[in-house]
Formats: C-alpha cells, sequence, structure tokens
C-alpha cells in the first residue's frame, strides 16, 4: 500500500514542453544543478544559444574577457543523437566546470520536496531515431 506523505505536492500546472536552462558539472551527479531559465518551446534554438552563450560570458568572465570574446565566444556543443546527427534541442555552453546546459524539455511542473522547499520536475524529450 502506498504511503499517503509520500504523495507528490503539485504547486504549479504542468507545462507541455519549454527550454530550460541549467547550470551542470560533471563532478556532480546530483540535483541540485540549478535551473537559472525557463523559455517558451517556441523559441528558435539559435536565439536560445545566443542567449545562453550571453549567460555565460555575463558569470564567467571580467570586463575586459567580456571585450574579447566579441571576436572568439564560448563554443557552443550539441548532444548528438544516437545516429550523429545534430540534436538542436538540447546543447551546452562553456569548456570549464560548470557550464551551462540548455534543452526542450516536457512535461515540466513545480512540487514540493521532501523538506517543503520547491522543486522543478520534468521528462526528458526523446530523440528520434532516424534509419538510413
Amino acid at each position: 500500500m502506498p504511503d499517503p506523505k509520500s504523495k507528490k505536492i503539485y504547486l504549479s500546472p504542468k507545462i507541455k514542453r519549454a527550454w530550460i536552462i541549467k547550470w551542470s558539472s560533471m563532478r556532480s551527479n546530483t540535483e541540485d544543478n540549478k535551473v537559472i531559465g525557463i523559455l517558451n518551446s517556441r523559441k528558435t534554438t539559435q536565439y536560445v544559444q545566443d542567449l545562453v552563450r550571453q549567460l555565460y560570458i555575463s558569470v564567467k568572465y571580467t570586463p575586459l574577457d567580456m571585450i574579447n570574446m566579441r571576436k572568439n565566444p564560448p563554443p557552443i556543443l550539441f548532444a548528438d543523437s544516437t545516429n550523429g546527427i545534430r540534436w538542436h534541442y538540447r546543447f551546452s555552453c562553456g569548456g570549464d566546470d560548470p557550464f551551462l546546459e540548455a534543452r526542450i524539455v516536457q512535461n515540466l511542473r513545480l512540487v514540493q520536496g521532501k523538506n517543503g522547499e520547491e522543486k522543478l520536475e520534468w521528462d526528458e524529450l526523446t530523440r528520434p531515431t532516424i534509419h538510413f
């Protein structure tokens, strides 16, 4: 019999699809990686790339480095699909740790955590499999 105390409390309606922007780390696989932005899923990949790149530069670099970044911005790295085709709906920015990651997710919702804190949850968007 399920424990009635374990039932999730939803604090917002579910969003069908959205871009999330979050700090990620190769050193930490915990869920404490902070979401710093939620965007409409209709925003283009190019728009989100430009925004993520600018956010990364504004946090990671000095004003002098920001000026120099105009000609050599930090790279955008795309996740590959299973067959090696570029997957435009998930990418990262920055070559060091932590880095910014952006991706489209589905069923985004705000829930109440175990200690009463607010916590974002979502389902990952399934990457298509293309057969040649």
